[in-house]
C-alpha cells in the first residue's frame, strides 16, 4: 500500500536528515501529536469568515495522516478527547510498545523536582520486598538513610538494629554522586555492565533503592532501558510487592528468566520491579522518600540519639 501523500511530503522535506533511533522518533510522534491536539481543539462548528473552503476539510487531512503515522508507530490515539494517561489536553493515548511507554517515564522523571538533601542531610527510601515463590511468600520493609555527601549510609541488620557505616565498599547512589553520572544513554548504559541482564537489573535497582535521582538522570535511566534488547509491553497490568497494578515492561533474556519493570499506568512514574527466575520470583516497591537531618529519622519523627560511626541506634 502507498502512503498518504502527506507523509510522502514531510519524508522528502529532510531526505538528507540521518535516521532517529526509536527513543527519538517516540518523543518526537508524541510532540507531534500534542501540536496537532492544540490546533483541533475548539474549531467552529461552521467556516469563520474570510477562510478559504475546505479548510477544515486540510485541518482534518493532516490530523488524519498524523494519526494513521501515529497508530503504525506505537501510539493510539482519540482525537479530540478528555486528557489521557500523561497527554495533553484533547489527546487520549495507550502506547502500544515498549519504546513509547519509555519515553514517557523518561519525560515523567525530566520533570520532577525531588528534595535535594545538603551535604549533611540524609535521604531517605522505603522499599518492599516479597519472595513469592517458592511459597510460602515472605515481605520485608526496608528504610535505608545516605548522607548528602555520600560518605555514610544507614542500613537495618537482620535483629532490625540501625547501623550508621562509612561507605567503603558499597555503591554511592547518593544524590551528589548519581549527578556525577552521564546523561547518554548508551554511556550510562556501558556504566551498568556489558550483559542486557546485568543492566537491566543494575538500573531498576538504582530506581528502587536511590533515595533522590537528579531529574536528568532519572530520565537517561529510562533511555538506557530503551536500548536493552528483548523489551516487550505486557498486555495486562503486573502488580509490584506492595499489590499495585501498574504497566509493565517484560526484559525476557530466556523462556524461564524475565525482569519486569513496572511504572504507573497515568503517569509512568517509577513503582517497582519483578523477578521471575528459573523458578522464583521476588517483587520490590518503592513507596516513600524524603528528607530528614538525622539518620534514622522520619518526617515529623524525634531525633534518634547519637552513636558512633559503626554502631547500633
Amino acid at each position: 500500500m502507498d502512503e498518504p501523500i502527506e507523509l510522502t511530503a514531510v519524508r522528502e522535506l529532510r531526505a538528507d536528515a540521518p535516521s532517529p533511533d526509536a527513543a527519538r522518533l517516540a518523543a518526537l510522534r508524541w510532540r507531534l501529536m500534542a501540536a496537532v491536539a492544540a490546533e483541533t481543539d475548539g474549531v467552529p462548528a461552521r467556516p469563520a469568515r474570510g477562510r478559504l473552503p475546505g479548510h477544515r476539510a486540510v485541518r482534518r487531512t493532516v490530523v488524519a495522516a498524523a494519526t494513521a503515522a501515529a497508530v503504525t508507530s506505537g501510539v493510539l490515539l482519540s482525537l479530540p478527547g478528555p486528557a489521557g494517561p500523561a497527554g495533553p489536553s484533547g489527546i487520549t493515548a495507550r502506547p502500544t510498545t515498549a519504546a513509547t511507554v519509555l519515553t514517557m517515564a523518561a519525560a515523567h522523571a525530566e520533570r520532577l523536582s525531588p528534595a535535594v538533601p545538603g551535604p549533611r542531610q540524609w535521604a531517605y527510601v522505603t522499599a518492599y520486598t516479597c519472595d513469592e515463590r517458592p511459597a510460602p511468600t515472605t515481605c520485608a520493609e526496608k528504610t535505608s538513610w545516605v548522607r548528602g555527601d555520600g560518605r555514610q549510609f544507614m542500613v537495618t541488620n537482620g535483629a532490625g538494629r540501625k547501623l550508621v557505616l562509612e561507605r567503603v565498599g558499597f555503591p554511592d547512589v547518593s544524590y551528589r554522586a548519581l549527578s556525577r553520572w552521564p546523561t547518554e544513554p548508551h554511556a550510562l548504559l556501558g556504566k551498568m555492565g556489558r550483559d542486557p541482564r546485568t543492566q537491566a537489573r543494575q538500573i531498576m535497582t538504582v530506581l528502587a533503592e536511590a533515595p533522590a535521582v537528579p531529574p536528568r538522570i532519572g530520565a537517561a535511566l529510562f533511555r538506557a532501558l530503551a536500548l536493552i534488547p528483548g523489551a516487550d509491553l505486557v498486555d495486562r497490568p503486573v502488580k509490584d510487592a506492595m499489590g499495585r497494578r501498574g504497566t509493565a515492561i517484560d526484559y525476557r533474556f530466556s523462556e524461564q528468566d524475565h525482569e519486569y519493570l513496572i511504572l504507573n499506568p497515568r503517569t509512568y512514574a517509577y513503582l517497582g520491579f519483578r523477578t521471575v527466575s528459573y523458578g522464583r520470583t521476588t517483587a520490590v516497591a518503592r513507596e516513600v522518600t524524603g528528607v530528614v537531618d538525622h539518620p534514622g529519622q522520619l518526617p515529623g519523627g524525634p531525633v534518634p540519639p547519637r552513636r558512633s560511626h559503626g554502631s547500633a541506634i
